[in-house]
């Protein structure tokens, strides 16, 4: 992996710290000019020169009033010395034949030593301390400065006095420390600043109504969908609605007329002789009557079948109430409020 205390690690870090030291002093002369001369009418670069260190250091305290005893070790010696009694003098009588030997004289001697030795030795606290410094010292500072100048109402451009230019040179030295020994360099120059065109152009077309394309665009999108429940409503849920509350009419069922015949057989009188069988319908044509057999007839079951389109619409209408229950209320109610 890459080492975060490596060479080129370090060169970023000071590279950083040396860019927010330098955004620092700068946004420091801004706001101090800008008060002078009026925001956005000065522009501020700094440069500084920084030399960074990195020190370590170790360093040990000893407390001697701290002291602990850590070891003691005593020795004891005892020492006895004892001499006996003296022997008779030699001399040349005692050495002759025939003399009486010497006797001896005197007491012997006796000597005691005892040693007694104690050695302890001492713990003392000791405390290391090692820290590590890593800063920088700002070897010299350039700063440039520009401020803009005054402009009348007519737009006429004016520039700064030397005495303004000599205060506002003065608050820049002040605010970044500024250090003739150290070989700092401050540069305020008077320029006139460039003009933002501010020639009348097209001017935008006023909103519609006061509303702008967003709320337009809101307002038909709500417009299409309400449309749209309206279409589903009357060619939909109408329809179904309808047939489920309708009274089902008997087929073949004809009105009858005053003389008991149907209104077909009213109409389209048989001739003598000729009747239909069992009831079946005919159809008279210029001397002529058809008959169509009842084999030909095919029997419809007219209750089932309503029955099934009754379900189907049932749930029909019921997956677009599901669906769409506001729109669905507001079509009820619509139809509750039309005349019979």
């Amino acid at each position: 992996g890459d080492d975060k205390n490596g060479p080129n690690a370090v060169a970023v870090g000071e590279a950083n710290q040396t860019t927010d030291f330098e955004d620092r002093l700068r946004q420091r002369v801004e706001s101090i000019v800008s008060s002078v001369v009026g925001p956005g009418h000065v522009r501020v670069q700094v440069t500084a020169d920084i030399a960074y260190t990195h020190t370590s250091e170790t360093s040990e305290n000893y407390d001697p009033d701290s002291k602990v005893v850590r070891s003691t070790q005593t020795v004891n010696s005892a020492n006895t010395d004892t001499n006996g009694a003296g022997g008779a003098a030699v001399s040349v009588g005692t050495a002759l034949p025939g003399s009486a030997p010497a006797t001896g004289s005197g007491d012997g001697t006796k000597s005691d030593a005892t040693r007694t030795e104690e050695t302890t030795n001492y713990e003392i606290n000791k405390k290391i301390t090692t820290s590590t410094v890593d800063g920088g010292t700002v070897k010299k500072l350039s700063v440039a400065v520009v401020v803009d100048g005054t402009t009348a109402t007519g737009g006429k451009y004016t520039p700064r006095s030397a005495g303004e230019m000599k205060q506002i040179s003065d608050l820049v030295k002040s605010a970044i420390g500024y250090d003739a020994k150290r070989g700092d360099l401050v540069q305020v120059d008077n320029m006139a600043f460039a003009r933002m065109d501010t020639a009348d152009g097209t001017p935008a077309p006023a909103p519609l109504l006061g509303l702008d394309g967003p709320d337009w665009m809101k307002i038909i999108e709500v417009a299409i969908l309400s449309l749209a429940a309206i279409i589903l409503g009357f060619f939909v849920v109408r329809p179904l609605i309808s047939r489920m509350f309708s009274v089902p009419v008997v087929a073949g069922a004809a009105p009858a007329l005053a003389g008991g015949g149907s209104v077909i057989a009213g109409a389209l009188p048989a001739p003598s002789g000729a009747t239909s069988a069992a009831g079946a319908p005919q159809i008279e044509s210029t001397g002529h009557t058809l008959v169509i057999p009842a084999a030909q007839r095919s029997n419809i079951d007219l209750s089932q079948i309503e029955g099934q389109v009754r379900e189907s619409s049932t749930k029909k209408i019921g997956e677009v109430v599901n669906s769409h229950p506001e729109e669905a209320l507001a079509i009820i109610r619509t139809w509750l409020h039309e005349p019979a």
